[in-house]
């Protein structure tokens, strides 16, 4: 029965994730971050139950293939799994689908509501601003995007591999110090984002990397 609803479980995560991504495709209607915030909340709670189930199983599985504890009363505790939740990552466009629609959730609860112009590109207080999302795939460092000219602020969500989501909030008035000097490619302005012993830094070429660190979650100061 567990391994039937891990299964349909695992379906309906699929099906989440697909209607994500058809979202983010079409996104061009404010009516859409509403769509986007529900599903990711469907997904959420989808892996929370995946991510249960699954330690649950293991801890079962583990415990009928321990040895007997009558006879081995001197071993030494298995540790128990690592969670899933945190272990295994959805990889593609769905999941960044996902990330940057939890932070406009989490906008919305705090008064600021971002309305869709065209892909990651949103609106806010009559300022434009772009929400680029990249995931740990390189220890300690983050690699974003975001169309040249098209935004006046960013948002740089980069989620660590704990799952946790650095929010690094870029005002204008960054981009009017720092922009000329930043890295372009295909259309593209980039960002290096690097955490060096808890510090965050921006990579800027032929520049000593930029402290980002005041800039996290610094959500209240970005339309400014």
């Amino acid at each position: 029965m567990p391994i039937n609803l891990l299964e349909r479980l695992n379906e309906r995560r699929k099906r989440i994730l697909q209607m994500i991504r058809n979202v983010a495709d079409e996104a061009d209607e404010e009516s859409d971050t509403g769509k986007l915030v529900e599903l990711t909340e469907g997904l959420r709670a989808t892996e929370q139950l995946i991510g249960r189930l699954k330690s649950d199983l293991a801890d079962a599985e583990s415990l009928l293939n321990s040895e007997d504890p009558i006879t081995t009363t001197n071993r030494k505790s298995a540790p128990l799994p690592e969670s899933v939740y945190a272990r295994e990552r959805v990889a593609g466009r769905g999941y960044g689908s996902a990330i940057r629609s939890d932070f406009l959730l989490r906008a919305e609860k705090r008064g600021i509501r971002f309305a869709p112009v065209k892909g990651s590109i949103y609106s806010a207080a009559g300022k434009t601003v772009g929400i680029a999302v990249a995931t740990e795939r390189q220890l300690n460092r983050w690699f974003l995007g975001l169309p040249e000219g098209a935004f006046k602020a960013a948002v740089l969500l980069c989620q660590t591999k704990s799952g946790r989501t650095l929010e690094i909030c870029l005002p204008e008035a960054f981009f009017e110090r720092y922009g000329r000097q930043l890295s372009r490619s295909t259309g593209q302005i980039k960002f290096n984002v690097v955490n060096r012993s808890g510090n965050i830094f921006l990579t800027i070429p032929e520049m000593t990397p930029v402290d980002v660190d005041r800039y996290e979650g610094a959500l209240a100061q970005l339309l400014q």
